[in-house]
């Protein structure tokens, strides 16, 4: 048991400070691309490497593989630390830490391609399940469906503004921006469909959407800092508070292009979207009544 809890303790550590860099060189170079003279590990000048030489055999593979930018290991290195330390890849992407990091947007469109790619080996083509409801929205699921990485941008976009509402005056990371939205939403959907494309390989009948929410859940905890139950509520509201933002968005086009089936849905998913709207300014003020509670107690607790 104790060999155990050592093992998840240095686990717990890993997750939360991976990184180590070699030491700084103190010795002299000469940068044979800007003629600088310099010290450290790169040329300040220009940035090419101090131990750049003669070409060789070795230098071929790199090169061949720095199309994926595994030269620096950042493509695997990102998917490993998405795997296990979703939450602390996006806190470390937001704090700064990027070098060794693939650019989110350009990871969710690779693994879009590669599911796509996967859903089409038995040549059967990605699936898709009509909708009724909507005309509109059901010819952007189809499009979604040949184009994941393109669309979980947007649909993961939706959940931009829900998440800022609610997660506004979180613990660890209170009033984060727009934009900052944006990437956390890049990294999750990232993550969202690394476990499609494992899904997809499973065999027939087998499925893994029941870790969706856990995938949410690891994602904002670390970010946020709230606990599991304060986590949870919170994304439940702003998966159906995005869900409806998507229905009514296609609805509505549907009415601008005077599709006639769409009427009899547009009552019903109004109330809907009425409902995600007061759930998030109901959670906008629980979460703000929290922070202030939280500072309240800072000082005495201080004092302690």
């Amino acid at each position: 048991m104790n060999k155990v809890k050592k093992i998840f303790t240095r686990f717990r550590a890993w997750q939360r400070n991976p990184h180590t860099y070699a030491p700084m060189s103190r010795l002299k170079h000469h940068c044979l691309n800007c003629d600088e003279d310099y010290e450290g590990n790169y040329c300040p000048r220009c940035g090419q490497a101090a131990n750049t030489g003669k070409l060789g055999w070795n230098m071929v593979w790199e090169k061949v593989i720095d199309v994926w930018d595994v030269e620096q290991h950042s493509l695997p290195l990102t998917i490993w630390h998405l795997i296990w330390r979703p939450g602390y890849l996006i806190r470390d992407y937001l704090d700064g830490r990027r070098q060794l990091y693939y650019s989110p947007v350009m990871l969710l469109i690779m693994l879009g391609v590669a599911i796509t790619l996967a859903k089409m080996i038995p040549g059967e083509g990605p699936d898709h399940t009509p909708i009724r409801d909507s005309v509109t929205l059901d010819a952007f699921m189809k499009w979604v469906s040949t184009n994941m990485g393109w669309g979980y941008i947007i649909l993961n976009s939706f959940l931009i503004l829900p998440t800022w509402i609610a997660f506004r005056y979180s613990p660890l990371h209170s009033r984060h921006t727009l934009p900052e939205g944006f990437f956390i939403q890049m990294i999750i959907g990232s993550l969202m469909l690394l476990t499609d494309l494992v899904d997809t390989l499973l065999p027939e009948g087998t499925s893994t959407a029941f870790v969706v929410p856990f995938l949410f859940l690891f994602g904002y905890g670390p970010v946020f800092g709230y606990g599991v139950w304060g986590t949870i509520w919170r994304f439940f509201i702003c998966i159906y508070s995005a869900l409806t933002s998507i229905i009514m968005t296609a609805l509505c086009m549907d009415v601008i292009v005077g599709n006639p089936l769409t009427m009899p849905y547009v009552m019903r998913s109004s109330a809907q979207f009425g409902t995600s709207v007061a759930l998030i300014i109901l959670a906008f003020y629980i979460s703000r009544h929290t922070e202030r509670l939280r500072k309240a107690k800072a000082p005495a607790s201080h004092c302690k």
